[in-house]
């Protein structure tokens, strides 16, 4: 994906999503899905201690920035120390890569992206509607964001030099690692700094969208995988 077509990936709209909302309320079909697949992604986990207090939609899904690129964004709310796993979160990441490796669920064309959420995490999305209840915990508020597109353009266009060239140049895990945890670190300091429409979060879904991300995840792999080969 070329820096001119992944700057039009942000878009600001009247209203929530046609396919999957009427008005503010979430049409009883998608509903049922996205709450059937996350129940089977329960199952999958295999944790019978595992303590669920909700199941709840957040993201561009749930607001008014949705796009081609957004997915329904399904949180699993569960209490990490009802297992008594000390890598719970590194637990339920490696659990969530398996089932995506072997599943591919859409609705009406939208991926479904599954997580386990701390219920003692703090979540940073305008948008959260429960599944479990069929309601809203926080409404979006309708206010067109005032987007710096030319910082969100150098910063997207500087991080996607430095992503290429550590996989067209560079034979170490470690750098792909640090990059990694850079963009971990810029999308997280934006979140908390100025919300979801900050320059560096708008930047961390250009790197997504335009399968940057990715492209690290598998440098990663063959790197090690190079490693490991006799």
């Amino acid at each position: 994906m070329r820096l001119d077509e992944l700057k039009n990936t942000f878009q600001y709209h009247d209203s929530l999503n046609p396919v999957a909302w009427s008005g503010l309320e979430l049409k009883p079909e998608v509903r049922l899905h996205l709450l059937r697949t996350a129940r089977e992604f329960v199952r999958y986990l295999d944790l019978p201690d595992l303590n669920i207090h909700d199941i709840i939609l957040v993201g561009s899904n749930a607001n008014y920035n949705w796009n081609q690129y957004s997915d329904f964004d399904v949180h699993v709310l569960a209490e990490y120390d009802s297992i008594n796993c000390d890598a719970a979160a590194a637990l339920f990441k490696a659990k969530k890569d398996l089932w995506n490796q072997n599943h591919d669920v859409t609705i009406y064309g939208y991926d479904v992206e599954l997580y386990v959420q701390d219920v003692n995490e703090k979540l940073k999305s305008q948008g959260q509607f429960s599944l479990m209840h069929n309601a809203w915990i926080m409404e979006p508020t309708h206010e067109p964001p005032r987007i710096d597109d030319s910082a969100v353009a150098t910063k997207t266009k500087t991080m996607i030099q430095e992503i290429d060239r550590v996989i067209d140049h560079d034979h170490d895990p470690d750098d792909v690692a640090r990059i990694q945890a850079k963009i971990k670190r810029m999308r997280q300091s934006g979140l908390e700094s100025r919300g979801e429409f900050s320059v560096e979060n708008l930047v961390f879904k250009n790197l997504r969208n335009g399968g940057y991300l990715e492209k690290l995840s598998d440098a990663k792999n063959k790197i090690l995988d190079n490693e490991l080969s006799l």
